[in-house]
């Protein structure tokens, strides 16, 4: 913080919490360092169960999501997450991976896809990639709600044949000039 009274103060963004599903102990823990050395949150799961159940308590901001895994398919994880935390992004990491299952990925709502092992600095930008997309999808709903008219029919009272022919004519004009 710099100045006094609060003049200059510089808003600091939280960090990205980030849930990364690895099954490989090792590459987990080095990429959960480094992540965590370029000052992101990191979450750890070893599996599709484990990741499933790290959703249930947390609202990650990113899944760096392996394709394979030993209880259940990336894919299938993949699309829990989906239908469980639909405002997190996925990014696919694979060392076994084509260009079908990067596809189908994609297809089924992965933001993006990645080789392993991918260099921390590429990994990096596509994380902040997925974290401008949310911040956008977050500034358009603002700006929906914004500009969508409220319903006023409930505010107005009275319920005579007369006021419903009124309301109704309001309704038919309201769209024209």
């Amino acid at each position: 913080l710099r100045g006094a009274h609060g003049i200059g103060r510089e808003r600091v963004k939280p960090p990205a919490l980030i849930l990364l599903v690895d099954d490989d102990p090792a590459y987990r823990r080095a990429l959960a360092n480094e992540l965590r050395r370029a000052e992101y949150e990191v979450i750890l799961a070893g599996s599709g169960a484990e990741a499933l159940a790290a959703l249930m308590s947390n609202q990650p901001d990113v899944v760096l999501l392996d394709l394979q895994l030993p209880d259940m398919s990336g894919l299938d994880v993949l699309k829990a997450i989906r239908e469980q935390q639909p405002a997190s992004d996925v990014i696919m990491l694979t060392g076994h991976g084509t260009i079908d299952t990067a596809i189908e990925a994609i297809r089924m709502g992965a933001f993006d896809y990645l080789s392993k092992p991918c260099p921390l600095d590429e990994l990096e930008v596509r994380i902040q990639r997925a974290q401008e997309r949310q911040a956008l999808r977050r500034r358009a709903s603002l700006l929906e709600r914004g500009l969508t008219p409220p319903d006023l029919g409930s505010a107005f009272v009275g319920t005579s044949p007369a006021f419903r022919q009124v309301l109704d004519l309001v309704t038919r004009v309201a769209p024209t000039d």
